[in-house]
């Protein structure tokens, strides 16, 4: 159906984050970034300012997906493949629970497509599968 794209956000030991975006199976087309400290005035404002991803601000992590189809109002104007996120979490020791129900917070009032979700965990990884279907576009 197309190609499969992958991003990954790991925390390096020296304190930063490392993003990554490519293609599955192309290691030619690959973009790599490492953000050592906060940016674009990130916590500029804060009583204690923000200068390292260390602080206490920037301790709790919220990971999720979006199906962004800037312009798509109705179901005619999705892609009629649907779309598949395979969400991969890992931690190297119980640091936080894990969030067991994941659901869909936005269409409720709109003709969205169908979706399921299916969750698995253990310890130190979590895999989420979503699954979302056109049918009748």
């Amino acid at each position: 159906a197309g190609e499969t794209l992958y991003t990954s956000f790991k925390r390096k030991a020296e304190g930063a984050w490392e993003i990554e975006m490519g293609v599955v199976g192309n290691s030619s087309r690959v973009s790599t970034l490492l953000v050592d400290q906060p940016y674009m005035g990130m916590g500029v404002n804060w009583p204690e300012p923000a200068t390292s991803w260390d602080q206490r601000n920037f301790s709790n992590v919220c990971i999720n997906a979006c199906w962004e189809l800037y312009g798509a109002n109705d179901r005619a104007h999705l892609p009629h493949s649907g779309s598949h996120y395979n969400i991969t979490i890992g931690q190297e020791r119980q640091q936080y629970p894990w969030v067991e129900k994941w659901d869909e917070d936005e269409g409720s009032d709109k003709p969205c497509p169908a979706s399921q979700i299916s969750e698995w965990h253990n310890s130190t990884m979590q895999r989420v599968e979503w699954d979302i279907s056109v049918n009748g576009a």
